[in-house]
């Protein structure tokens, strides 16, 4: 198999160059909205007793929490009527917002201790966002902006699981790009400790941005037919940028070995493909093999690192 790809290689090299390109290209291109199609959850087991009983509660109108107020009064405390009255208004605006049901606040409820801070100063309204794991964020997007602020004199934040969850994908987003712009430079920089030669050391960073963005790609056109956490991302930033470099570090010292012995060009791609190559190729089989156990765990969390890892 290394023979004869070792071969296409050098009869055809513009050609697979090309095609390397345009695959990284369209790779690139359909990243920028890659994060945009992951949801941040599949953390839980859809299939267990409790992921039933959550289902069942959903489907009559009695959803998970997933949506809490953090409200400030004035220094005259929650308590004062002019807080109560503005509380009261701002439970019933939430509560006539489109998807959102099971609204309590601590002014609705009977004013129970247990939603109210020991200082009195600060109450809780909670409520639920109806929808799936994809939905519920953008909701949330629409809802937040809206009541984040002061409203009549009460200070508002809102947080809850469904912010959590949008919060989990914005950093890893943020995560990942000051990730790579960090990696890449400090990598370049030992690269060229090692290799003694820019050319060389580019090499193993353009394997990995090539891996990289082939493997966004093929994660956009899975996210649009499957849901995807937005962990897989970083499965394959991770990957794509770790072995990639590892097996090119393999491959390039390799093929410098066979030209400081002597061989022709040609002949160190085939020498180095023929051993080199079936070392990494052996590696990257392994990995996978040990990966696919990840694929059979409930958890869509879980089966996306999985996914990403291959």
């Amino acid at each position: 198999m290394m023979k004869y790809l070792s071969e296409l290689v050098l009869r055809r090299s513009r050609s697979v160059l090309v095609v390397a390109l345009l695959f990284t290209l369209v790779g690139g291109a359909a990243s920028a909205t890659l994060f945009g199609k992951l949801t941040a959850g599949g953390l839980t087991n859809k299939g267990s007793e409790s992921g039933q009983a959550t289902r069942i509660l959903e489907k009559n109108g009695q959803g998970q929490p997933n949506l809490t107020l953090v409200i400030t009064a004035g220094p005259a405390g929650v308590d004062a009527p002019a807080a109560a009255q503005a509380g009261r208004r701002l439970t019933e605006r939430l509560a006539k917002e489109k998807d959102v049901i099971n609204v309590t606040s601590y002014w609705t409820a009977g004013r129970p201790p247990q939603l109210r801070s020991e200082k009195g100063d600060k109450v809780l309204v909670g409520a639920t966002i109806r929808g799936d794991e994809t939905a519920v964020p953008k909701l949330l997007g629409e809802l937040a902006p809206r009541y984040e602020g002061t409203h009549d004199g009460l200070e508002v934040r809102v947080g809850g699981y469904a912010m959590f969850q949008t919060e989990t994908t914005e950093i890893s987003q943020e995560d990942g790009t000051k990730g790579e712009t960090i990696a890449f430079p400090l990598t370049m920089i030992v690269l060229v400790l090692v290799f003694g030669s820019i050319v060389a050391a580019c090499l193993p960073l353009a394997v990995a941005v090539v891996s990289m963005m082939l493997g966004f790609g093929v994660l956009w056109v899975m996210a649009n037919l499957t849901d995807l956490s937005v962990f897989v991302a970083s499965v394959v930033t991770l990957f794509g940028l770790g072995l990639a470099i590892d097996y090119s570090l393999l491959i390039v010292n390799r093929h410098r070995e066979e030209l400081r012995d002597g061989a022709s060009t040609e002949q160190a791609i085939r020498t180095t493909m023929n051993t080199a190559g079936r070392t990494v190729l052996f590696s990257a089989v392994t990995i996978a093999l040990v990966l696919v156990g990840l694929l059979f765990f409930p958890p869509e969390a879980v089966r996306a690192m999985g996914i990403g890892a291959w």
